[in-house]
């Protein structure tokens, strides 16, 4: 911010202002302060938007609605009160936050432009985007939140030596990631939060919730299986709403009917970054997937009609969602159209392939073995005196 250096007489009109507002008793008292220094011509704004800085740096906590709203009718689109103007909205916005007036409260920040080049006040406009991102939760507009956090939260990032500000950002983050269908990249920030003694224990419950979320709607593969398997052995996940699906899924156990409709009921998941649609949709998927690929590590041959009836879904579903996952990798096998049959890799059977193959590759070898013993016995027997060559693989 530039500042001027004015004469000693208005540094000390100036102080004389600023003293009058910490000592105003009420309301009206301030903003017939305020008046008085807006309109005293002989005060350029350099002069006291210094000051005024510091004053509601210092009291913004106790602005009322109508002292930030005069200050900012006062100093809005003049030079030198960015930063005065920037406190102020934030305020505002939270002043209609504490009265559910959430619309109102993301537009007292809409027409804020943030510098996220420089680090001046980066702890002021790291509070404006998570207030932003916070809003944007509350009005259902996930991706609106994920966003602001990736656009101009993160480059912010850097500046920031404020723990709890850190923290909030890896709460707000992981929710957003998790809003968006990224359930793996959420977990990962989710579990760190679960020691972190900066956080409500509103939003630990949260994250506990959000974390044991994504483990179940992540899609099948290797690192799903790991996560499972941490929340599986952490003692605080029994307790979450959707623990018995992810203990079915850690223990690869068919999930029946009756599980996925209980808690395809969004009512019952209290998670507010979803919408019940998308819950529904997610859920759904998470759990053909499983259960097909749990079907695949114990039958090596399925009727594709049989499959479509225990899955829940059309025969054509069923198909096409097995060459979906074979494709993706996360199981192993191949359809027999003709046949109408899909035959299923095992990982056991895989094993035993491989080992079928070194058998072959043994014999070739004992058979090798046997012809130079019988072309070069003397040779063979000098060569082999000291060791047993009877090679019984």
């Amino acid at each position: 911010m530039s500042t001027l250096n004015p004469s000693k007489d208005l540094k000390d009109k100036v102080s004389c202002l600023i003293k009058k507002l910490e000592t105003a008793e009420n309301d009206q008292l301030l903003v017939n302060v305020l008046s008085e220094m807006f309109n005293d011509e002989t005060l350029e704004g350099s002069s006291i938007a210094k000051s005024l800085f510091y004053f509601t740096e210092k009291y913004i906590n106790f602005l009322s609605f109508d002292v930030a709203n005069h200050i900012i009718q006062n100093v809005e689109r003049r030079d030198h009160f960015d930063d005065v103007t920037l406190l102020l909205k934030l305020r505002l916005s939270e002043l209609f936050f504490s009265q559910n007036r959430y619309e109102l409260a993301l537009g007292s920040l809409h027409s804020l432009k943030l510098d996220l080049s420089s680090n001046n006040l980066a702890h002021w406009k790291f509070k404006v985007i998570l207030q932003k991102c916070k809003l944007n939760f509350l009005l259902n507009n996930s991706s609106e939140a994920y966003h602001v956090l990736q656009t101009q939260a993160r480059p912010l990032k850097k500046w920031l030596v404020d723990k709890q500000s850190i923290v909030q950002y890896n709460f707000l983050e992981a929710k957003s990631l998790y809003a968006v269908g990224k359930y793996l990249e959420a977990a990962n920030l989710c579990l760190p939060l679960l020691t972190e003694e900066n956080i409500t224990e509103e939003q630990r419950l949260f994250v506990l919730e959000c974390a044991t979320a994504c483990s179940v709607l992540a899609s099948v593969g290797e690192r799903k299986k790991s996560l499972l398997s941490v929340l599986y052995k952490l003692g605080q996940c029994r307790s979450t709403i959707l623990f018995k699906l992810l203990e079915r899924m850690y223990l690869d156990q068919l999930i029946t009917f009756e599980e996925r409709s209980y808690f395809l009921e969004f009512k019952k998941i209290q998670l507010a970054t979803l919408l019940a649609e998308e819950w529904q949709t997610a859920l759904t998927r998470a759990i053909l997937e499983h259960n097909l690929c749990t079907i695949s590590k114990f039958c090596s041959q399925v009727r594709i009609s049989w499959l479509g009836v225990t899955l829940g879904i059309t025969s054509e579903k069923a198909e096409e969602l097995t060459a979906t996952m074979v494709i993706n990798k996360q199981i192993k096998g191949c359809i027999d159209q003709a046949n109408d049959v899909i035959i299923f890799v095992s990982l056991d059977e895989k094993n035993c392939s491989e080992n079928s193959s070194i058998d072959m590759k043994h014999d070739l070898l004992n058979k090798i073995i046997g012809k130079i013993e019988e072309r070069h016995p003397k040779w063979f027997q000098l060569k082999t005196q000291n060791f047993d060559c009877s090679l019984n693989f």
